[in-house]
């Protein structure tokens, strides 16, 4: 299966639409462009796991029990968007890269990824495709990070009252791509 180059910016700290409250942690990603990708891959998973999930494009806005507002698609039940719209984390909430003095060096920077097409089920809860890209180990070298780093984007979240829907995988897509292990 071929990569598909995509080119995104960096962000730091980015801010999560829709949010009362600024997320605490800091965070680098490469923001990619908003042209609904991850709704053109939640199409294939709609395709692979029939009719529970829905077909209607459609978008609600709800009220998750911390108060904070989330969007989700309606058109995948029980799949939310990704936080910060499609992108590709580079430096996530818990680790410490910024007390590096490189922190916000690149803000805005132009960087190109590479992903696969292959939609991966990571703890039973994210929908996940594979991402490469030199440059982003280089940034997290620099901030004093390991650059073997898990890069990949998001596709959306499975609520969690639909986890045990996946736990035991039927097809063989899920059954050749899975990371759970079934």
């Amino acid at each position: 299966m071929d990569w598909i180059k995509l080119t995104g910016k960096l962000m730091y700290d980015p801010r999560r639409e829709g949010f009362n409250k600024t997320y605490k942690l800091r965070t680098l990603i490469v923001q990619l462009p908003r042209d609904d990708l991850d709704l053109y891959y939640q199409w294939f998973l709609r395709k692979q796991y029939g009719s529970w999930l829905r077909c209607f494009v459609e978008q609600e806005e709800v009220i998750d029990p911390s108060g904070a507002k989330r969007i989700v698609n309606t058109n995948t039940k029980g799949m939310m968007r990704p936080l910060y719209g499609v992108h590709v984390t580079v430096v996530g909430g818990k680790e410490q890269g910024y007390k590096s003095l490189a922190w916000g060096k690149h803000e805005g920077k132009k960087i190109e990824i590479y992903y696969r097409p292959q939609l991966t089920l990571v703890h039973q809860m994210f929908w996940t495709m594979p991402v490469k890209s030199a440059e982003l180990k280089h940034y997290r070298r620099e901030l004093g990070l390991d650059p073997d780093h898990n890069f990949h984007l998001t596709i959306g979240r499975v609520e969690r009252n639909l986890h045990a829907s996946f736990t035991t995988p039927t097809s063989a897509l899920c059954a050749s791509t899975c990371a759970c292990g079934k």
